[in-house]
């Protein structure tokens, strides 16, 4: 269980709720700034080789991983790349003893118990384009807390990411974002009331480019994961330079309903 190796094609071992299965999600959308991260160094579904284990019975776990990130001949803010160094990613997870998270998940439908503090950094240097003499650099840093007890579950992600260039014309970018988000498995009605809190800076490095995103709903599980229906009202809130800001109003509302089954 301390040391094992992987090579071949999955996600990138970064961001809490990006790494949990789309399947026992929480809420039905991922975070906006999640999403935003998991594009930072291409593609977050990719090859890599990576050394993962736990010790101390689980208490720590830990992944370090080696890819390619943006490669050669990628098209990268309209320029094709010409050569980069390689992507290095590390996540550390530190767990309460008799605390240990069995299986990742945003809900566990009242069953155990979890709670696990985790960091992560990821960093890609040397990006070079083919038709200027300039590159960048790219860092992402972040930390999570994910937990559960009896039917009350909770979690909190950070990150912050960078994009430096070497061209003296370009002003680097720093997107940021965090979310909050709950839930209650009510026993009995397999029913599960959620909440979500959510702000994206798309750069901090300017001005009025933030959007800030309240989710409420719930979760109806007729069979655990392997059938439930989720219902999500979500209301977005933009400033007046930030992308998604609409041309008559500075807010938008979307309401989802989605139904999972697996067999």
């Amino acid at each position: 269980d301390a040391f094992n190796v992987r090579f071949g094609k999955a996600k990138l071992p970064y961001s809490r709720v990006s790494l949990t299965s789309s399947s026992k999600q929480l809420i039905i959308e991922r975070p906006v700034s999640t999403e935003a991260a998991k594009k930072l160094f291409e593609d977050y579904y990719q090859s890599h080789l990576m050394l993962h284990g736990k010790v101390a019975e689980g208490i720590l776990a830990y992944n370090l991983a080696l890819g390619d990130g943006w490669e050669p001949n990628s098209t990268i803010n309209s320029s094709t790349a010409h050569k980069s160094d390689p992507l290095y990613i590390a996540r550390l997870e530190l767990s309460l003893p008799w605390w240990i998270e069995k299986d990742k998940s945003d809900a566990q439908l009242g069953k155990d118990k979890h709670l696990v503090l985790s960091l992560h950094y990821a960093m890609q240097e040397g990006i070079e384009y083919k038709t200027s003499a300039y590159g960048e650099d790219r860092t992402l840093m972040g930390a999570d807390i994910s937990g559960h007890y009896e039917g009350f579950t909770a979690q909190f992600e950070y990150n912050l990411w960078k994009e430096e260039y070497t061209d003296p014309s370009k002003k680097a970018k720093e997107p940021k974002g965090w979310y909050a988000q709950a839930g209650y498995f009510i026993s009995g009605l397999n029913t599960e009331p959620v909440a979500r809190y959510e702000v994206y800076d798309q750069d901090s490095n300017s001005s009025d480019k933030t959007e800030k995103t309240t989710t409420i709903g719930a979760n109806w599980y007729g069979k655990g994961h392997s059938f439930k229906v989720g219902l999500n009202w979500a209301h977005t809130e933009y400033e007046k330079s930030a992308s998604g800001w609409l041309a008559n109003d500075d807010t938008k509302d979307v309401y989802q309903v989605q139904a999972q089954l697996y067999f």
